[in-house]
């Protein structure tokens, strides 16, 4: 007996999306140990890990999403031959991971980006610009995008004392997100959620190196 195609859609839905969760938790753990060993070698920086809730601004029905992020910001040391001075850079490179799931939308995307910070202390503010590659799932159909924008504002705080012998530790991120969802396939297939445009709240912890 044939199966009917929303059964068909339903069971790929669920496939992609346990993939998916396969997918970032691999990926994750992989950007952090990379990120963890370029910081201990030769970066200085901080890896992170933060969560928080996502809403639409387009008006879309089914948006208001979780997200879920793994990233790092990194910079050459101080002392060293890409940075003559005493202190880390101000500007520095961005990568990450983030996942985003509501009813309608899941998402996976690989952001990379330009960071304006500063170590925070005890506090400080950072700015990130770049771009999110992405694979998603909506309304049970997939779809893709890449090079679509994405920016995030926030604080980091100090966390414990540090000094110049351990100028190292955690820190807490508070974060506004944007970014805007370019999906392809929607866009071929005629379908109407052509554009997602999102803004979240992120709280993250993280590790810091100078």
């Amino acid at each position: 007996m044939p199966l009917k195609p929303a059964v068909v859609a339903g069971v790929a839905s669920a496939r992609l999306t346990g993939c998916s969760a396969a997918l970032l938790t691999g990926c994750s753990a992989a950007l952090l140990t990379g990120c963890s060993a370029a910081l201990l070698t030769g970066c200085s920086g901080w890896v992170r890990a933060a969560a928080g809730p996502s809403y639409s601004m387009t008006g879309q029905v089914g948006r208001a999403a979780h997200s879920i992020a793994v990233d790092t910001v990194f910079t050459a040391k101080p002392k060293t031959w890409l940075n003559r001075g005493s202190a880390p850079l101000p500007v520095g490179f961005h990568v990450g991971l983030l996942g985003i799931n509501s009813e309608i939308l899941k998402s996976i995307g690989w952001t990379t980006g330009i960071a304006i910070y500063s170590a925070p202390r005890p506090l400080s503010g950072y700015v990130i610009v770049g771009t999110n590659g992405h694979f998603d799932v909506i309304n049970g159909r997939p779809t893709f995008g890449n090079l679509n924008p994405y920016a995030e504002i926030g604080l980091s705080a100090q966390v414990g004392p540090r000094t110049k012998e351990r100028n190292h530790g955690f820190i807490f991120t508070l974060a506004l997100d944007s970014q805007i969802l370019v999906n392809n396939l929607a866009i071929v297939r005629g379908e109407p959620d052509k554009i997602d445009m999102l803004v979240g709240i992120k709280y993250g912890i993280g590790y810091e190196m100078e």
